[in-house]
């Protein structure tokens, strides 16, 4: 197979990054050196940034048959999220298909509106064996979220 000078690219960045690898929900994902990896709730959660400043994150939804579930799920918390808010800004949601690992993805972007951060938040969800994998830019650069996603892949057990 040949790879694209994108994709060799990428590659070539991410060859000294270290690898997180899940052996319960059977996937692994690169991230840069100087972040460390944090897990919770017997591996559903992990938060990769540093002690202070998480910059991504990786959730685990059991239980999630189809995109479209996902999708509305995410709707639906991010509505309950907006509604805490008085009179919240217009957020508008972007939703776009992409693929993770060779499988169909969606993707929800928004401009954040709470805290001191600004800019763009990107969720990417994937569904396998009817459990869903969200991957989410919290703080970090769009280019390194990219670059993470390129990485991340299912592993057989």
């Amino acid at each position: 197979a040949t790879t694209t000078t994108q994709e060799q690219t990428i590659q070539d960045e991410t060859a000294n990054w270290k690898t997180y690898r899940n052996e319960k929900y059977r996937f692994e994902v690169k991230y840069p050196p100087y972040y460390t990896v944090t897990e919770s709730d017997q591996g559903k959660s992990l938060i990769i940034g540093t002690p202070v400043m998480p910059y991504y994150s990786i959730s685990i939804t059991e239980n999630i048959s189809s995109l479209e579930e996902l999708k509305s799920l995410w709707q639906d918390s991010f509505d309950e999220l907006l509604g805490r808010f008085l009179k919240p800004p217009e957020v508008e949601i972007i939703w776009k298909d992409t693929v993770i690992s060779g499988k169909k993805a969606i993707e929800m972007s928004y401009e954040q509106f709470i805290g001191g951060y600004t800019g763009t938040t990107h969720s990417t969800g994937v569904i396998k064996d009817s459990t869903a994998y969200r991957i989410k830019l919290d703080n970090g650069s769009e280019d390194e979220y990219s670059q993470i996603l390129s990485t991340f892949k299912f592993i057989s057990p």
